[in-house]
């Protein structure tokens, strides 16, 4: 069944990329030039002019000490709703929160709270 899978969605690719109307650019030559764009890009990094060498090491220190920070924070965190989810340790009611909180997946939560930050802003 895999294979077969593979197969379809092979042949529906290769389908689409043949019938697929690309106006007035070359595909062959589109794929080229993007290859060559990315090997540029890949074996001659720069920073071209926007961004000193100061400014790259203030990024990086300022995101490893965000990571750090929200590692810490997280971990806390963690270890509060851990003892409040523990069913030995706090009633069936909380316990059965923290699963509804456990349940949801992160990037709803992520979603949810852009939102409120987003409008409170």
């Amino acid at each position: 069944m895999l294979w077969a899978a593979i197969v379809v969605l092979a042949a529906v690719g290769a389908f689409t990329m043949a019938t697929l109307d690309y106006g007035k650019v070359d595909f062959l030559t589109a794929c080229k030039d993007a290859l060559g764009d990315f090997w540029m890009m890949v074996s001659s990094p720069s920073l071209a002019g926007h961004f000193t060498l100061a400014d790259v090491i203030e990024g990086l220190f300022v995101s490893l000490a965000l990571a750090a920070l929200t590692a810490f924070i997280g971990a806390a965190g963690a270890f509060v709703l851990g003892l409040f989810a523990a069913t030995d340790l706090s009633n069936g009611t909380v316990a059965a929160v923290m699963s509804v909180f456990r349940a949801v997946p992160t990037i709803l939560w992520v979603f949810v709270f852009s939102v409120a930050i987003g409008r409170a802003v």
